[in-house]
């Protein structure tokens, strides 16, 4: 349903059944907040051979429960790091086994012995059915098969931050 601009009531008239229904329709459109998140990830994950193979990072995954037709808005606080030397780095978004989105940092902008925060958000349509599913992210070199990191630690935690932002 479409939304519908609100009447305006005067005193002593009687509320319908179509002004409720209005009311109730418009509360679909409304972003429903945060409906999944990781525990926050404090410590450095380091990818193992081979290295250019994508990963999972250790604790960057939630869980999050959403109806149907949903717009969500998928936050990433993440921490390239290349310890094996200045090197491209790949992250990618999955939600189940369904890539979503990858970032890509260049070995440009990633000075050697350098770690530094980074948010990354993406906006993507849910299903057309209702679902619960697990969000993850992953990583991995990108121009040489030496390691990378994803760098965490209490000042700045790795974060996945699953949102619902409204109807489709």
């Amino acid at each position: 349903m479409p939304w519908t601009t609100p009447e305006t009531f005067t005193a002593g008239q009687t509320l319908t059944a179509a002004s409720m229904n209005a009311i109730s329709g418009n509360l679909d459109y409304l972003p429903r907040g945060v409906i999944g998140i990781n525990t926050p990830v404090t410590s450095n994950f380091t990818t193992s051979a081979t290295h250019t193979t994508l990963q999972d990072i250790t604790g960057m995954s939630c869980s999050a429960t959403y109806d149907a037709n949903r717009y969500l808005r998928v936050t990433l606080a993440i921490g390239p790091y290349a310890s094996g030397g200045v090197q491209a780095i790949q992250y990618s978004l999955l939600r189940g086994s369904t890539k979503l989105y990858d970032f890509f940092f260049p070995s440009e902008t990633l000075a050697a012995g350098v770690a530094f925060g980074v948010t990354r958000a993406v906006v993507v349509a849910g299903p057309s059915t209702g679902a619960t599913e697990t969000f993850k992210v992953q990583m991995c070199a990108l121009s040489s098969n030496t390691a990378v990191n994803n760098y965490g630690n209490n000042v700045f935690p790795g974060r996945i931050i699953v949102e619902d932002i409204g109807a489709a």
